[in-house]
């Protein structure tokens, strides 16, 4: 495969929110990877293509420490912006 080959195409289709978790990130893992020799080792140490991370499935905690990061981040970073303005 070459460098040719490659083609990086954007949004093929429309999928549902709700089913992006099940996808991999990349659609086409195989054609990102120039060198095929490398792609079962990235395979074996990596466990496979790349995956949608779902808060979901970890236990509370983890959970809890996602949902601040993601949430409590941008609403401390609206605060501190907007308190200057009283």
């Amino acid at each position: 495969m070459n460098r040719s080959d490659l083609k990086q195409s954007g949004n093929d289709e429309a999928v549902p929110a709700w089913q992006l978790a099940s996808l991999p990130v990349m659609k086409h893992h195989m054609e990102a990877y120039i060198d095929e020799q490398l792609l079962p080792q990235q395979q074996i140490e990596a466990g496979g293509p790349p995956q949608r991370m779902s808060l979901s499935s970890y236990p509370a905690p983890i959970r809890y420490i996602g949902y601040t990061v993601v949430y409590g981040i941008p609403l401390i970073d609206v605060a501190l912006t907007l308190s200057p303005l009283k």
